[in-house]
């Protein structure tokens, strides 16, 4: 628990000391004609991002800080009643999850067996497509769902049993749900 506080005040608390995300992001209402400005980056204009009916400054989209704020500046402009909510999901977001690194041994009619024998069932909507032998693939639990990443896709999926073999699954450790979804293999 003291960790959860020692990231919200780390990462969202300085923030909220300094006002609101939305002036912090520079986030804006479209004009009358429904459109968005422009920001000047570098001597050039570039036009500002509209994303959920709210602008996003250019400049905001390319600075790290503010770019991971977007959502809680979007959220406190559409919906403020939420913003607690959506300050929590990012939170448990931003917390390392279980997670491992898995080669999928057969997938046969929404059941990924493992080599390690695990066996998943997808419960999600989503095509598979081919798999190669023993394709690699990430394992992890975002909140209460496991997830299963292979080749760009990612699936929600129920572990149906838990496997025995040794070999076969390397655990992945201090990533966040949020940092493994943004890997290569998760799409």
């Amino acid at each position: 628990m003291r960790i959860l506080f020692f990231l919200f005040f780390l990462l969202i608390a300085p923030y909220a000391v300094a006002g609101k995300f939305s002036d912090y992001v520079g986030t804006y209402w479209p004009y009358d004609s429904g459109q968005c400005g422009t920001t000047i980056l570098f001597g050039k204009s570039h036009p500002d991002l509209k994303l959920n009916g709210v602008c996003i400054p250019a400049s905001a989209v390319i600075d790290t800080k503010r770019k991971k704020l977007i959502p809680l500046a979007i959220a406190e402009m559409k919906n403020p009643q939420r913003l607690d909510e959506m300050i929590q999901i990012m939170m448990a977001r931003s917390l390392p999850t279980e997670a491992y690194r898995v080669e999928i041994e057969d997938y046969t009619d929404d059941i990924f067996v493992l080599v390690d024998g695990s066996v998943l069932k997808k419960t999600d909507y989503g095509y598979v497509g081919y798999l190669g032998f023993q394709e690699d693939a990430i394992l992890f639990q975002d909140g209460n769902d496991w997830n299963l990443c292979v080749d760009g896709d990612m699936f929600e999926v129920e572990l149906l049993s838990e496997g025995s073999a040794y070999y076969g699954r390397d655990s992945i450790d201090g990533k966040s749900a949020g940092e493994i979804e943004s890997l290569d293999i998760c799409g």
